[in-house]
């Protein structure tokens, strides 16, 4: 749904945008290897800086994980909560407006909270709480039905 829009309004510079970011996550990439080979006991960022720039860096390097990760979370969670919408709307269940935008972010309607977001960010923190394995058999079920649904 997002994508999809994405090469409309931007036309060519949306296939190096994707070039650039790839090149760029290349590289991170690169720099985690770097520091999980220089103390190979966790291999993560704030390990590194833990066992090279003391406690505070660490701390510091914690919360801007932590602060990455929610800009991250938030960003997919409202794609997912379009194709939650989508989803519903093909069941003929239609959220009010109300429910369904950030506060201020539909000049024309008033909003007052993200419900879907909400719901997905809920069921995604549950399944990373329940476990490893049990997250990963159910991405494998839902790359499984995406794989599926593609081929009809």
């Amino acid at each position: 749904m997002l994508t999809g829009r994405g090469p409309l309004q931007a036309g060519p510079a949306f296939t190096l945008a994707f070039i650039i970011a790839a090149i760029v996550c290349g590289l991170a990439g690169l720099a985690y290897a770097e520091f999980a080979s220089a103390v190979p006991v966790a291999g993560s960022i704030y390990t590194y800086s833990y066992a090279t720039l003391g406690e505070l860096a660490a701390w510091i390097i914690g919360w801007d994980l932590m602060l990455e990760y929610g800009l991250a979370t938030s960003a997919i969670s409202v794609g997912w909560s379009g194709y939650l919408q989508s989803l519903l709307a093909g069941f003929g269940i239609h959220l009010p407006t109300v429910l369904t935008a950030a506060p201020g972010a539909d000049p024309h309607n008033v909003t007052y909270f993200n419900l879907p977001v909400f719901l997905v960010m809920m069921a995604i923190t549950s399944l990373l709480s329940i476990g490893v394995k049990e997250s990963t058999r159910t991405n494998n079920v839902m790359v499984g039905i995406r794989s599926w649904s593609c081929c009809w």
